[in-house]
């Protein structure tokens, strides 16, 4: 019987905890933009299928830093992306968003 090392449970764990973080951050973030749990959920899909981590971090971080207190729309998620100047990661949202808004 082979032996798992604790260093490996252990970076599995942290590394798992921080996907599940990012995905909450998200959600959240998307959520405040006026989408409700099941768009938000979608949308959380999409992106961390086409996505890498640290470009769903950049996503996460232009959409807290963009938003504002009142309530906005969907739409404005794409305008705050844009922002990142990256045309791979405004596509990717941009599919999702419209995507996720119509089937929901």
């Amino acid at each position: 019987m082979k032996r798992i090392s604790t260093a490996g449970l252990l970076s599995s764990a942290v590394l798992l905890a921080s996907c599940s973080s990012t995905g909450g951050e998200i959600r959240s973030t998307l959520r405040s933009y006026g989408m409700n749990n099941d768009e938000a959920r979608c949308v959380w899909r999409e992106l961390d299928d086409s996505l890498t981590n640290q470009e769903l971090r950049s996503v996460n971080r232009v959409l807290r830093a963009t938003r504002n207190d009142r309530r906005s729309r969907p739409s404005r998620v794409i305008d705050a992306v844009r922002t990142l100047d990256d045309p791979e990661i405004l596509q990717a949202v941009a599919i999702a968003n419209a995507g996720c808004l119509l089937l929901n």
